[in-house]
């Protein structure tokens, strides 16, 4: 099944574009982002490891080496955005509902 055919969407908060524009992270880790958001559970924690996230993340056709995804997430940790502990991948950036989001584990509320 194509990953972007899993029917959920996701909204990228103004962060990850100035993280981009200052070299934190770049294009493609917005895609793998958005990958994870898809797998996460509802408390926002994927349980995978790198050789299964290699397997599932498909680009071009062909599945990601483990050091793509490594870099990837290194990116995602050092910019705020992910957290890791052993297997267990959490999302600390993301929109909860359409008045509350988190950034970099950090909790606002829209005025």
């Amino acid at each position: 099944m194509d990953q972007t055919q899993n029917g959920k969407f996701i909204q990228l908060l103004d962060i990850f574009f100035r993280d981009l524009s200052n070299g934190e992270i770049i294009e493609s880790d917005l895609t793998f982002y958005s990958f994870l958001c898809g797998k996460c559970s509802s408390q926002k924690v994927v349980n995978k490891s790198i050789d299964s996230l290699c397997k599932e993340y498909i680009v071009a056709d062909k599945p990601k080496s483990p050091r793509a995804i490594h870099n990837h997430l290194s990116r995602l940790i050092a910019a705020g955005h992910l957290q890791k502990n052993g297997s267990a991948i959490t999302i600390k950036t993301f929109v909860k509902n359409k008045n509350e989001y988190v950034i970099k584990g950090k909790k606002f509320k829209r005025q």
